[in-house]
């Protein structure tokens, strides 16, 4: 199913011959950043990753994930929903939510300019999370950034 392969964002995982198990791409051993999206997908549990040792995905299936009303009624009827983050009425925090792919991709595509902004400094953090990678992944048409996200609330 190679589903870990699709769903590493810096595409670190490969599959050598069609059938056998995914394997850490020579040439990417360095880049896992640790995210744990291969380790959340896979559905047999066979990854584990250092920084979630002890830590094992509970399995699940999609027919045991609720649709979107359920979901938007869970949020609505929380108690402590109309309070957070602030605990408190106030609500300092506002949400904007970007409602089409075109604004979805415009997002990526600022968070790629600040990338390569990064990379130009040459600043620790770029080299620590391979922005020049994902940079160079994004301007060959992969979207390393939003993953082809309908929409985002940010």
């Amino acid at each position: 199913d190679e589903l870990c392969v699709h769903e590493c964002p810096l595409m670190v995982l490969t599959v050598e011959e069609k059938g056998q198990v995914p394997v850490v791409h020579p040439k990417k051993t360095n880049y896992c950043i640790n995210c744990g999206h291969c380790m959340a997908i896979c559905p047999t549990g066979a990854i584990t990753l250092s920084a979630f040792e002890g830590q094992a995905a509970a399995p699940f299936s999609k027919e045991d994930l609720p649709d979107s009303t359920a979901v938007e009624t869970l949020i609505k009827t929380r108690r402590s929903v109309p309070y957070a983050p602030s605990g408190h009425s106030a609500q300092p925090v506002s949400w904007t939510v970007l409602d089409t792919p075109e604004k979805v991709h415009e997002l990526g595509k600022v968070v790629v300019e600040w990338m390569e902004d990064m990379v130009k400094q040459k600043n620790p953090l770029a080299e620590k999370l391979f922005l020049a990678g994902l940079v160079n992944t994004w301007k060959k048409g992969k979207d390393v950034i939003c993953r082809d996200a309908p929409a985002v609330a940010v």
